[in-house]
């Protein structure tokens, strides 16, 4: 039997963090979390995830900020980095994918549909934005 696939939720909200964690780990998936973006930039680091599930309302400091500090860590370039926020508008989405995530997801979760949803995100699926509004956003 082969590792199991590695997913480091960043979450401040404790109770959501162990749904996620339940529901991924009835899936197979070895799930770590992290209650603020100190911890969850020291474990993105050490253990090197599969994949990284970012809540964008953190204490201290940003989702979108900590993205793109992961993104410039030579352990987190590729890893897929996925927004997981109860904030639903297209122009959150649109800021999340700017600072470097791969996808964006909504909370509350379908239980049924995630780990679908993970799984895609795994094997390479990526949102983006138009090349236009890459570079606004940027700006």
């Amino acid at each position: 039997m082969g590792t199991p696939t590695r997913v480091l939720y960043i979450e401040d909200d404790q109770a959501c963090g162990r749904l996620v964690q339940r529901v991924l780990q009835r899936s197979g998936y070895e799930v770590l979390l992290a209650f603020d973006g100190a911890e969850g930039m020291t474990l993105a680091q050490k253990m090197q995830p599969n994949l990284i599930l970012m809540d964008i309302n953190l204490p201290e400091v940003d989702g979108r900020v900590l993205t793109t500090r992961l993104r410039s860590t030579p352990q987190c370039q590729e890893t897929p980095i996925v927004a997981l926020t109860a904030m639903t508008g297209s122009e959150e989405r649109k800021l999340a994918l700017a600072a470097g995530c791969t996808g964006f997801l909504t909370k509350p979760i379908n239980i049924d549909r995630f780990p679908q949803q993970i799984d895609a995100f795994l094997r390479g699926e990526k949102q983006k934005l138009p090349p236009a509004e890459q570079q606004h956003h940027l700006e």
